[in-house]
């Protein structure tokens, strides 16, 4: 079957998961690779866009050239040396179709479209397909919106939030922590429990709830099955 190449960069290891060592920039990543961030976008793209998930392969992102081995992510994805480094060499690469690129990352207390704009421009600068998202305050915020999830992944927990997005910057990524940490162990690791959130939640609800994500959602669907280069 052929495949859709996607490249997601993001805040870091919450949402990508745990970089291994043994995967190269450009390596297809296997399932124990994936991050949140990683999934979301495959139930985007299976539940909405109708692409079979054997027909997505993601890919290991390419790295900062000055700091060996290192994956660019939170706020080095905006400076212009950095997305240089991981978006240029994908022109170079005659031997194939450069990937989709996806952009996750957080408004923080800036205005996202400021945030947009940096990473859109820089796209159509190399010539590149791909989809930005800025969550607003923190990606966390998406991850909290479905109460029916966190029940069923982490429990009952003191708090639901019916406005994620309104809360302060920082508050739903501390929520979150503590009712990981109460439930996480060796055999189920914090990068676990954020992958069956990801998982469990009911995104009609996370982008009823959450406008940032409804942007993201809409931005990554107008990419259907024609729209991709299919390797």
């Amino acid at each position: 079957m052929a495949n859709i190449s996607i490249v997601v960069h993001a805040e870091g290891p919450g949402e990508l998961g745990n970089p291994d060592r043994n995967v190269r920039p450009q390596d297809s990543l296997q399932s124990d690779n994936l991050g949140p961030a990683h999934i979301v976008v495959q139930r985007i793209l299976t539940e909405g866009g109708k692409i079979p998930a054997a027909a997505i392969e993601f890919k290991e992102p390419l790295r900062i050239a000055y700091e060996t081995g290192a994956r660019a992510q939170g706020s080095k994805l905006l400076k212009s040396g950095v997305l240089n480094d991981i978006l240029s060499p994908w022109q170079l690469n005659f031997q194939s179709v450069p990937p989709l690129i996806v952009f996750l990352v957080d408004s923080d207390d800036s205005p996202p479209q400021e945030r947009i704009s940096i990473l859109q421009q820089a796209l159509d600068k190399y010539s590149l397909q791909g989809a930005v998202g800025v969550a607003v305050k923190e990606f966390e915020a998406w991850l909290v919106s479905d109460s029916k999830a966190i029940n069923q992944v982490i429990g009952s927990v003191s708090k639901s939030f019916q406005h994620p997005e309104n809360l302060k910057s920082g508050e739903a990524k501390r929520n979150l922590s503590e009712w990981m940490q109460s439930i996480a162990h060796a055999n189920h690791k914090i990068i676990d429990i954020r992958r069956d959130l990801a998982t469990a939640m009911d995104l009609n609800l996370v982008a009823e709830l959450c406008p940032s994500f409804k942007r993201f959602r809409q931005t990554l669907l107008a990419f259907d099955a024609q729209n991709f280069q299919i390797q």
